[in-house]
């Protein structure tokens, strides 16, 4: 190679470098921060610990400063300390509540001192509580049912709140009733979620399933043992869903098999309740390797989809179905249930 095309490759790969570099620093320093819905969230104590050596709250909380948001495409803007990273903040949407959670790995506290911008028609208040040695969370309620958009930036991070249909163009709500599990000869420390309840155990894989699909959002009304039946209709409205589902553990039909119930009293165009129901329960049956005991219209006293005006059904399996196995054909059905929606 001669000397003067020598000088050319060395001098483009010089850009070259320069150019990647710089990419690599921006792209690092606008690093979205991934957010958790609350059945994603599991703290626990470390085996190792003794349970005393974790304190969830260990000061009292600090009423944060709201300022006026300015900006209209920001809800939300927070100042971070200095040196933070996108790896050391973790962002938790506990939509049931109406509140999102800001948990920040830093030792510095600059909450006292610095404002927060918000928009108020949204955020209603903010507290700060130190929840460890080097560990901040900020928790704000919220005025409503919303799906957060992060972006961390020039020592800020900025969060828009946009309604669940802006971004998502298929909502599913799943309600797993809570009812304990049948007696049964083993300790209930020594059994797996599955056995204990079954219905979020299915609820919680079905969640799973479709969280690899950027288009869908699966809304659980619980995470927990706690279950409140009035919360799903509250929900249904908020999430705009476009089907509903209920889950609970049901041995009418058998220990071993599954039993669907819908509202035939509504009558919707293009995919009926009816069909909707008898799609799942078969669907699930063939998944979880059990019979279909029972597809019938439900009573007046099934409150949810009594008031659904979106394809709804009751899934009832007995206590000797596999949840987690049943969840994954309500998954291809609810696929399946999509695809025949589309014009």
């Amino acid at each position: 190679m001669e000397a003067p095309d020598l000088k050319k490759v060395t001098l483009y790969t010089s850009i070259f470098c320069v150019i990647a570099l710089a990419v690599c620093l921006w792209r690092a320093a606008t690093k979205p921060v991934v957010i958790a819905d609350a059945a994603e969230v599991r703290k626990e104590v470390p085996a190792e610990e003794p349970e005393e050596a974790y304190q969830p709250e260990v000061n009292d909380p600090l009423l944060l400063s709201l300022q006026p948001q300015q900006d209209p495409e920001v809800d939300l803007q927070i100042p971070m300390p200095a040196g933070i990273l996108s790896e050391d903040i973790r962002s938790e949407n506990r939509y049931l509540y109406h509140q999102l959670w800001i948990t920040l790995h830093t030792g510095k506290m600059i909450y006292d001192q610095m404002p927060i911008y918000a928009n108020t028609d949204k955020i209603r208040e903010a507290v700060c509580i130190r929840t460890g040695e080097e560990e901040y969370c900020l928790r704000f309620g919220l005025t409503g049912l919303y799906e957060p958009e992060t972006q961390l930036s020039d020592g800020s991070l900025s969060l828009k709140l946009r309604d669940p249909g802006e971004i998502y163009p298929n909502i599913v709500l799943v309600d797993p009733v809570g009812q304990p599990a049948a007696d049964t000869a083993e300790p209930l420390e020594e059994t797996g979620p599955e056995q204990q309840d079954p219905a979020l155990a299915a609820a919680l894989k079905l969640a799973e399933l479709f969280r690899e699909d950027p288009e869908t959002q699966v809304y659980l009304t619980r995470q927990g043992a706690e279950w409140d039946e009035a919360l799903a209709s509250i929900l249904l409205k908020e999430t705009g869903a476009d089907f509903c589902l209920r889950l609970r553990v049901d041995d009418k039909g058998g220990s071993d098999a599954i039993c669907a119930e819908y509202n035939d009293r509504w009558f919707l165009r293009k995919y009926s309740n009816a069909q909707f129901a008898c799609d799942l329960a078969e669907e699930a049956a063939i998944s979880a390797g059990r019979p279909v005991a029972a597809i019938e219209p439900c009573g007046s006293e099934e409150s949810l989809l009594s008031i659904s005006t979106v394809p709804g059904a009751v899934i009832g399996m007995g206590h000797d179905v596999d949840p987690e196995l049943a969840a994954e054909g309500l998954h291809k059905a609810l696929i399946n249930a999509y695809e025949g929606m589309k014009p």
